[in-house]
Parts: C-alpha cells; sequence; structure tokens
C-alpha cells in the first residue's frame, strides 16, 4: 500500500525528542491506506524532510518540508510544489510559519497551537452560547493568512468551493486580554453556483461585547447578479444582539431592501426576529410585519414570515416535528405580475390575482 525510501534518525529516547530523517514517497495508495474517501483511486508521491525537536506542540522547533508532491486520483492529476512549515521558539514569542502554493500563514505570539479552537470557543461562549468549548491555555498571537492559488486544493478537498487570489484572513487572538479581532478582505469567493465579489469583513469579540460589519460588492448566482452593495452591520452582548441589512440593485428592475432586527440565543435555541423593513421586489415595494421570525430549538424549526404591501398579503410558516412537517401559505390578493420579470424572458406573462390557503 505504500512504497518509500528512508533515512535519517527518529529517536524518542531524549528530553526532547528528535525527528531528523527524509522520506522519498515513491508512491502510497491513501485509499487502501484509508487516508482518502472521495475518490476510488487516489495515488501519491512526495519527498517528506523533517528536522524538528520537540516533545509537544509547546516546545516543537525546526522544520517540515513536503516538495514535488503528485496526487491522482481517478479523473484528475494534481501536483504541489514546496511545502514549507516552521517553529521557531524565541524568548520573547513563538513564531508559526507556514508556505506554499496556495497558501502563506504566519502566526506571532504565544500561541498554544493544539487548543486554539477550544480556547476561541471558551471565549465566544458568553456571547453565542451554542458554541461548546473549554480550555484554560492561555492565547495571544497575532496572525496573518494569505491565500495565492487554492483552486487545485480545493478541487481536491471542497469541490465547489474556491477563494480567489489575493484573499486576506488576519488580526489577534488573547483571550486574557483584548479578545478576538478579526478581518478578511477577499476579491472574491465562489460556493457552487453562487459568488460574491469584494467582500470584507471587520469582527472585534470582546469580554463584554462584540461587532460585525460585513459588505460586499455583489452576489452573483449562475452568471446573473442577483444583489449589490450589501452590508451587515451587528451588535451583541451575552447572547442577544441586533442587526440591520441592506442591499441593493441596479438592474433596470428594482430589488433594493433594508431590514432591521434581533437575535436571541442560549445553548440550545436561536431566535431571529424580523422587525422594521422594507425591500423592492420586481419594483413593488413590500414590508415586513413585526410577527415574522425564525426559531430554531433542539433541533426543531419554527419559522414564519409575513410581507404585505398596499394591497397585497403573502403568509409563511414551517413548523418541524418529530414525525411529520407542516408547511402553511396564505395568499390575499397576490398579484400573478409579481413574476413578469423572469416570465418576460420566455416572453410570457401573467396577470390576475392570487387568494387562499394551502
Amino acid at each position: 500500500d505504500i512504497e518509500f525510501d528512508f533515512s535519517g534518525e527518529i529517536d524518542f529516547s531524549k528530553d526532547k525528542p528528535v525527528m531528523d530523517f527524509v522520506a522519498n514517497v515513491i508512491e502510497a495508495d491513501l485509499v487502501k491506506l484509508k487516508l482518502f474517501g472521495k475518490d476510488s483511486v487516489a495515488k501519491l508521491s512526495s519527498l517528506i524532510e523533517i528536522n524538528l525537536k520537540g516533545k509537544q506542540w509547546s516546545d516543537i522547533e525546526g522544520e517540515l518540508g513536503v516538495y514535488h508532491t503528485s496526487l491522482e486520483t481517478s479523473n484528475n492529476h494534481h501536483y504541489f510544489n514546496d511545502i514549507l512549515f516552521t517553529s521557531e521558539k524565541l524568548k520573547e514569542k513563538d513564531i508559526i510559519s507556514l508556505k506554499s502554493d496556495f497558501v502563506t500563514a504566519n502566526l506571532e505570539g504565544q500561541i498554544d497551537f493544539p487548543n486554539i479552537y477550544n480556547s476561541l470557543s471558551e471565549y465566544l461562549n458568553p456571547h453565542f452560547p451554542m458554541l461548546d468549548g473549554s480550555s484554560d491555555h492561555i492565547q495571544d498571537f497575532e496572525f496573518e493568512i494569505d491565500f495565492i492559488n487554492t483552486s487545485d486544493l480545493t478541487k481536491l478537498m471542497i469541490p465547489n468551493f474556491n477563494f480567489e487570489e489575493g484573499s486576506r484572513f488576519y488580526g489577534s487572538f488573547r483571550n486574557r486580554r483584548g479578545g478576538l479581532n478579526l478581518a478578511i478582505e477577499s476579491p472574491g469567493f465562489s460556493l457552487g453556483k453562487y459568488s460574491f465579489n469584494n467582500i470584507n469583513l471587520n469582527t472585534l469579540v470582546r469580554e463584554k461585547d462584540w461587532a460585525v460589519n460585513l459588505s460586499g460588492d455583489k452576489l452573483i448566482y449562475d452568471d446573473n447578479v442577483i444583489i449589490e452593495n450589501m452590508s451587515l452591520n451587528q451588535l451583541g452582548s451575552y447572547g442577544e444582539s441586533s442587526y440591520v441589512i441592506n442591499w441593493e440593485n441596479s438592474d433596470s428592475i428594482k430589488f433594493d431592501g433594508d431590514l432591521k432586527g434581533s437575535v436571541n440565543m442560549n445553548q440550545s435555541s436561536l431566535k431571529v426576529l424580523f422587525g422594521e423593513g422594507q425591500f423592492y421586489f420586481a419594483d413593488t415595494l413590500w414590508s415586513f410585519k413585526d410577527s415574522s421570525f425564525f426559531d430554531y430549538f433542539k433541533g426543531k424549526i419554527n419559522t414564519q414570515l409575513s410581507i404585505g404591501t398596499i394591497s397585497q398579503d403573502v403568509n409563511f410558516s414551517f413548523v418541524s416535528h418529530d414525525i411529520i412537517d407542516t408547511i402553511n401559505l396564505s395568499l390575499n390578493h397576490f398579484e400573478m405580475s409579481n413574476f413578469s420579470p423572469w416570465l418576460s424572458k420566455i416572453n410570457s406573462s401573467l396577470k390576475g390575482t392570487l387568494n387562499g390557503d394551502i
């Protein structure tokens, strides 16, 4: 299942175990080794060089290099150049870095690498109670992650997702002071047929409060612009928050809108309330009614959406039960011409109104 040449030493008898070797992986069948399950064929070849000292993450120093990596699947042949991981332990700080064809990353400060996720979950838990994590490890570091060319990697691991070159994540995490500061700048990313252009996110989470500011130029579906100039501003504290969402569309048919509301969260439930808000749909101004909400409780969903114009009303509700789900739709003088923007593409139109319950 694996063929390789090995030279060097692995010595766990020392106070700081040593791994200093070169492994030339001629061929490894990742499917038979049960390391890859996305395809029936996955054959890997690579050159691995390791020079590390340390017993655990807190004291590991050295380099790990992976060179000239080739992965052959049933439909593709993926090739990656150099991937280099380094860990330095200086007197004043730790430095962890990753360099590769597809991403570069740098972390500097006091870093407990294996416990970053648990430390982050514990810090966020008072504001986002659904997150579960506990850790008493200190995290006090700055980070920067730059995406270069992720297409080959995402095709292999997450086929429907891709970050454009130039995307950056940066900020700091200090769970004893300062909190989490995260910024994301991206020319765009895609998920299936959806793509988002010029995304900017700024998040600050402190001990007593948090804030999120998100903006983007365009949301595109299947090469058609759906909305433009999107923005989300959200402020919260201890499981409660308020939000404001705005969007526009420069198409000849108006689809602008804005929405305000609140979010309440605890360990087992999430409730989103839709408050004041209006939006244009096919040049018609619609308003959200205060009775609109989305409620999640222990795996069950209960939602109600009520919107209307001067002359039309639409009420939708969905309730999930243990055995069956219930959906209700009520229409009051709903104008069929609302579908005109799409029907016009096939030279068709509808007239009249709909009334009734489903």
